[in-house]
């Protein structure tokens, strides 16, 4: 996850324990779920809703154990209706994508993005990147130099979105490569990316070492077909 931890408004985040490993952690590493008024739960990313709240880590596999170990009806301490629990594992999935594309969307108004190898690859050797995106479906000989090179400069890259949804958030047909820039504010866009890799793949490949994010975004990545 981002080393700058913060809230939308600024303020340090905030450690929660996870209702599975039990382990204390800031509150961006986490997600929080709620009921809704039907008695379904939901994944609350943005910490905002109202009502008693579950916190688990930021991992698909910790959210599987929290749903086998029938955790959430424990540690909400309230009636939750049948089926309540049902896709909440793709849901949440779901929810952290379309964050994803909304700070990548965002990010682009804010003059931080560049796309496109060529520019990509100018940037990072200018030392002007942030991190380096590229998408899930993008061809291995232009992840494998591009890694290279962000490597050598002490860049993390992230691999979680295929290319037409890196291009629906830029306003473009289909985005391979991009990058985001250093700049002011840049590191509140990289966190939903961040959130996303942690929950799809664990904190093992959190995205902070290069070795393991280039290991990662050189082999098959959620099982999306290779674009050249």
């Amino acid at each position: 996850m981002a080393n700058a931890k913060a809230t939308k408004t600024g303020e340090a985040a905030r450690e929660r324990m996870c209702i599975v490993t039990r382990r204390r952690a800031d509150d961006t590493d986490l997600i929080r779920y709620v009921l809704d008024p039907n008695g379904v739960l939901v994944p609350d990313v943005k910490a905002v809703l109202p009502g008693r709240g579950a916190w688990v880590s930021a991992r698909r596999d910790v959210l599987a154990e929290a749903v086998k170990r029938k955790a959430f009806g424990r540690a909400l301490k309230t009636d939750m209706a049948p089926g309540g629990l049902d896709d909440i594992i793709e849901r949440t999935e779901h929810v952290l994508r379309h964050q994803a594309r909304g700070a990548l969307a965002l990010a682009r108004k804010a003059g931080l993005i560049t796309n496109g190898f060529s520019k990509v690859e100018s940037a990072l050797k200018n030392g002007k990147v942030l991190a380096l995106l590229h998408a899930t479906d993008a061809g291995a000989d232009g992840v494998k130099k591009l890694n290279r090179l962000a490597g050598h400069v002490g860049v993390p890259v992230l691999r979680v979105l295929p290319h037409g949804e890196m291009g629906l958030a830029l306003g473009l047909e289909h985005v391979i490569h991009a990058a985001l820039l250093d700049g002011p504010g840049a590191a509140r866009f990289l966190a939903p990316f961040r959130r996303l890799e942690a929950y799809c793949y664990g904190d093992d490949t959190s995205g902070d070492s290069i070795e393991g994010s280039t290991q990662r975004a050189e082999g098959s990545v959620l099982g999306d077909k290779t674009t050249v």
